[in-house]
């Protein structure tokens, strides 16, 4: 069974990756590799050292993330698209419509149902 400490583990770990892999990306400039890679290693420190760290310690990295995101610090890096990619983009939508949404409102009509029939029970 997956514990929530281990699932904060998980998640911290992969913000880590992603701390490390904005530090590495060389298309960025120097300061958006810094801002993002300090933002995603100190977003992780919360998760993987939230039980070592002290509460005035991690309120201090969450004050650093509000400065880092308040002052759009951390921005996407941009894609090109070519016009063939954006071709097929639209034809695509014109196909699927509005279906394209049904996965994301199944998700909450099935819980919502499940929650239902098992609370009568």
């Amino acid at each position: 069974m997956i514990t929530l400490d281990l699932l904060y583990y998980i998640v911290g770990f992969l913000f880590l990756i992603f701390g490390i892999l904005n530090f590495l990306n060389q298309k960025k400039t120097l300061r958006a590799r810094l801002s993002g890679g300090v933002f995603w290693t100190s977003y992780s420190a919360t998760f993987l050292l939230a039980n070592v760290l002290s509460d005035f310690t991690i309120g201090c990295i969450v004050v650093l993330l509000a400065i880092i995101a308040g002052l759009n610090w951390l921005k996407p890096e941009k894609v090109e698209v070519t016009v063939k990619e954006k071709e097929y983009e639209i034809q695509s939508a014109q196909i699927y419509k509005h279906k394209l949404f049904i996965p994301a409102l199944l998700v909450p009509l099935i819980n919502s149902c499940r929650n239902f029939f098992t609370s009568l029970l």
